[in-house]
C-alpha cells in the first residue's frame, strides 16, 4: 500500500513539473522535425522518456532544460541510425550521385534550430 502511494506521488509530481513544458517541447519538435506527425512523436517519447526515467532528475534543476536534453537526444539517435540505413537507388542513377556526405549533409539538422529553453518564451 505504502508503495503505491509513492508512486501515486511520483506521477503527480512528474505531472506538476513536466506537463507544464508541452508546448514549448511540441514547438522545439515542430522546428527540429519540420513535420506535424514527427514533432508528436518526438514530443510523445520525449516525455515517455522522462517519465519514464523520472527518478533520475534532481528536483534542484531545471525541469525545461532536462526535457530539451532528452528530445534533442532522441532527435538525434534517430538522425544517427537514418544515415546508417542503406540508400535505396533507383535504375538511371550514376555514381556520382551517390556522395555520402552530401547525404549527411543534406539530413543534417541545423544548429540555429536547436534553441534553449529560456530563449523560446
Amino acid at each position: 500500500m505504502g508503495e503505491i502511494k509513492i508512486l501515486d506521488r511520483q506521477a503527480l509530481l512528474f505531472e506538476r513539473l513536466a506537463l507544464t513544458h508541452v508546448d514549448s517541447i511540441y514547438n522545439a519538435a515542430l522546428r527540429l522535425t519540420g513535420s506535424v506527425a514527427d514533432a508528436e512523436d518526438l514530443s510523445q517519447e520525449t516525455f515517455l522518456r522522462a517519465y519514464r526515467f523520472f527518478y533520475r532528475f534532481q528536483p534542484d534543476s531545471n525541469m525545461g532544460a532536462w526535457l530539451f536534453r532528452i528530445m534533442k537526444n532522441i532527435y538525434y539517435n534517430r538522425f544517427r541510425e537514418k544515415a546508417r540505413e542503406p540508400l535505396i537507388v533507383s535504375p538511371g542513377v550514376s555514381a556520382n550521385d551517390l556522395s555520402f556526405e552530401a547525404r549527411i549533409r543534406q539530413r543534417r539538422p541545423k544548429k540555429s534550430s536547436l534553441v534553449p529553453c529560456y530563449m523560446t518564451r
